[in-house]
């Protein structure tokens, strides 16, 4: 239903010539209601959920969102994990050794410039999915 609610959106900002009112309208009518009454149309059925699922399925990631960009020191601890990982050692404590190295490192430049360049990566990246997602916000009925 939700890629249903894309096509039908899609129709209506940009393909207005394409807009088949008499398939379409039912629909319509019912997100309409369904939004109007605080409630959201379920994928699996024509039913609409409760508000809480409503703000639930808000609060999901979309999955095409860019990946986020690593800290120098994510960078650094990518080149050494094989290293300061020992068998048996769990994520928590490759942590806690990882930032204790981290920590009296002098020279963090190679990783700085590393994080920087992926920073800038993920602002392009966060700027052409801001600008097709507003295009495709349901928002707009």
């Amino acid at each position: 239903m939700a890629e249903k609610i894309r096509v039908i959106q899609m129709k209506l900002a940009h393909r207005r010539d394409f807009f088949d009112l008499d398939d379409d309208l039912p629909e319509i009518v019912e997100m309409i209601n369904c939004v109007a009454n605080g409630r959201a149309v379920d994928d699996q059925s024509k039913w609409c959920k409760s508000s809480k699922e409503c703000v639930d399925d808000a609060l999901k990631k979309d999955p095409d969102t860019p990946k986020r960009s690593m800290s120098a020191f994510f960078w650094w601890l990518a080149e050494n994990r094989a290293r300061i990982k020992k068998d048996g050692m769990g994520v928590a404590e490759v942590g806690k050794v990882a930032g204790k190295e981290w920590g009296v490192l002098k020279d963090k430049s190679k990783w700085e410039k590393l994080a920087d360049k992926d920073r800038q990566r993920y602002e392009s990246d966060m700027a052409v999915y801001k600008k097709f997602s507003s295009i495709q916000n349901v928002h707009t009925i």
